[in-house]
């Protein structure tokens, strides 16, 4: 397995060419190998663990995934690697893991804003935070508090809402899912998520949040 990351300012000299995706940041791919460590030995069903490679490539187009930049400093992801084996042994320390199937998202989870009593008609700024625990692809939009969730759901699948927004999202990433700056019509509203996974855009995850009021209601 491969985390592959940011090249860090210091070390931008030893490499060339153009990154071709979305990379990590190295303190998170530094937390994700110590996490798969103490995770897959509780799993009987793996019998080792590769990082591939030890060293980056120094073609950004390849791979960037090593414990080692290319200049031969140390990645943060070197000393959580060194360091959990010599804590662990590389034996499992908490509650045995199994294989399962899953037709969700790994770790999906949507964190909407508590919106108050009610929401300025001028309000431009709608967002909310989202994360996954493998990389997904969201669909989110804003729609009326009366659609249902099946409803929801479709319309997240088509691209849909009042106001919406996609992207992908990052493995252990919580970024901002932000829409569009503009004002909705006073009523009653959801935030509604649909994550896919990346790997497999089968597998799926929908989240409606609380319902909100835009405007005050007793104003017309």
């Amino acid at each position: 397995m491969g985390w592959q990351v940011r090249i860090a300012p210091t070390a931008e000299h030893a490499y060339e060419g153009t990154e071709n995706i979305q990379p990590t940041d190295e303190d998170s791919q530094a937390r994700i190998y110590g996490e798969l460590i103490r995770f897959l030995a509780c799993d009987q069903t793996v019998s080792s663990l590769l990082f591939f490679g030890l060293v980056d490539e120094t073609d950004l187009d390849r791979w960037q995934v090593g414990l080692i930049r290319a200049d031969g400093t140390l990645r943060p992801a070197y000393g959580a690697v060194k360091s959990t084996f010599a804590e662990t042994q590389g034996r499992c320390g908490g509650m045995r893991q199994s294989w399962r199937h899953t037709e969700t998202v790994l770790g999906a989870r949507a964190k909407f804003p508590s919106m108050g009593r009610f929401q300025p008609a001028k309000n431009r700024y709608w967002a909310f935070n989202a994360t996954a625990e493998e990389n997904t692809r969201f669909q989110a939009g804003i729609f009326r508090a009366s659609t249902s969730r099946k409803a929801m759901a479709k319309q997240l699948a088509r691209g849909g809402g009042l106001l919406r927004t996609s992207g992908l999202l990052n493995a252990y990433w919580t970024p901002l899912v932000k829409f569009p700056g503009r004002t909705l019509p006073r009523g009653r509203y959801v935030f509604g998520l649909r994550l896919a996974a990346e790997m497999n855009p089968s597998r799926t995850a929908t989240f409606m949040s609380a319902p909100f009021r835009v405007g005050h209601p007793s104003l017309r």
